[in-house]
């Protein structure tokens, strides 16, 4: 169950209450500590082999900060000021004060916004128009000025328009049909057509085609058996491609996609937490890609956003889709006006004005929520769990049109996840 800021009530998840001692032990504060200290230590190799992608750092480590619920660890005005100033004046932003623009840590900047609630510092129209202006003709997104094509820009600027309730200022029809041409026969998706099937691809994908209400052109099956193959039987970590090792960052990458299309069961999450726990460093702090391996703040992130999707008792949720806390997006998605009630109010309009007839409340609730982008779904059914009846009004995603109203009964909704 969670709080009404998406942080979890002890006790109240099953695989919480399945956790063994032997799978050791979240080493929190440590990681808060590791964490700040990077940021400090200006001059510390790590710090300056990052200094081009700070932005991506950023949005890493304070993301980290929240789901462990220690963002108030830093300094509010200190990051929203250097953010801005990572800003172009064509509206995108660099990974650093003085570097060029890419939508990369365009997205990253909006997120880091998000998460402090600032968004409104921002010329909305100008950085969307920046986003908007890397579609190209066939669907695709450019990451910059200089035209390299990538799925993960098509992602990148599906989730930031959205964050901005700006989506309609792309050919979102076009998008979704240019990612789908990347999809591959053994269910996956690749950074181009024809380009190998990759778990980080899969999660931009995924993640898009969710955000858009689109999951309905993936083959879950045969995609879920692509994913859940990625699992090492022996450490239980998570690769992300066939014949590599298992690395931290798939437990975000696989994991977050195998939640998206309803096939997380299908792998063992025990030993995956096993896995992202056995790759702390318990004494200083940080996570790594593999057990003794040397710590960092890109894998201490996704370690930590992979024990929130496997509910580890003591971390805020995050949103499989957008990769931010469940409470970020309730605060920024309009989907997130959520009122209760008892009443039902007849025939219910879903997206693409899908008209559901009354019926019996548990069914109503099942095909409405199944016709939702998966993270309007996700919201929903964790609101859903807090009470036993629940009548839900939903008004836009994005900027895309989404009306929903519902009285939904808690004990008929358990087969939604």
């Amino acid at each position: 169950m969670f709080s009404t800021d998406g942080s979890r009530v002890e006790g109240t998840s099953s695989l919480s209450q399945s956790i063994s001692p032997s799978m050791g032990e979240l080493a929190s504060e440590k990681h808060v500590q590791f964490i700040v200290s990077v940021e400090k230590k200006k001059d510390s190799f790590q710090s300056v082999v990052m200094e081009h992608i700070r932005m991506n750092g950023a949005y890493w480590g304070l993301t980290a900060l929240d789901l462990l619920g220690k963002l108030h660890a830093v300094d509010v005005e200190e990051v929203v000021s250097w953010v801005l100033q990572c800003q172009h004046d064509s509206g995108g932003f660099g990974g650093n004060i003085g570097h060029d623009p890419h939508v990369l840590y365009t997205l990253s900047g909006v997120q880091v916004l998000a998460l402090f609630d600032k968004l409104d510092v921002l010329d909305i129209e100008k950085v969307a128009n920046y986003v908007a202006g890397l579609q190209n003709e066939d669907g695709s997104f450019s990451g910059d000025m200089w035209g390299e094509i990538d799925t993960r820009f098509s992602y990148i600027a599906i989730s930031c328009l959205s964050l901005l309730h700006r989506l309609d200022k792309i050919n979102v029809e076009k998008a979704v049909n240019y990612i789908l041409s990347c999809k591959n026969h053994d269910g996956g998706f690749g950074c181009i057509p024809g380009a190998e099937s990759h778990a980080g691809q899969i999660f931009c994908c995924v993640g898009a085609l969710a955000i858009t209400g689109s999951l309905h052109h993936i083959d879950k099956d045969l995609l879920g058996w692509w994913l859940c193959e990625r699992q090492d039987n022996k450490t239980g970590g998570l690769n992300g491609r066939p014949e590599k090792l298992p690395d931290v960052c798939y437990s975000w990458w696989a994991l977050s996609s195998l939640i998206m299309i309803d096939r997380v069961h299908w792998i063992n999450k025990d030993k995956l937490i096993k896995f992202i726990l056995d790759c702390q460093d318990i004494e200083n702090g940080g996570i790594s890609d593999r057990p003794d391996d040397a710590v960092d703040v890109y894998h201490t992130y996704f370690g930590v956003a992979g024990l929130s999707l496997l509910e580890y008792p003591g971390l805020k949720a995050i949103d499989p889709a957008y990769a931010l806390p469940v409470d970020v997006i309730v605060r920024h998605l309009r989907y997130s006006d959520i009122r209760f009630g008892m009443q039902m109010t007849g025939p219910h309009k879903v997206v693409g004005s899908r008209q559901i007839g009354p019926l019996h409340p548990s069914l109503q609730a099942t095909r409405a929520l199944k016709s939702m982008p998966v993270s309007a779904q996700f919201l929903l059914q964790q609101q859903i769990r807090q009470t036993s009846v629940a009548a839900v009004e939903i008004r836009s995603i994005g900027g895309m049109s989404l009306h929903c109203q519902l009285s939904i009964c808690t004990r008929a909704t358990s087969s939604l996840g």
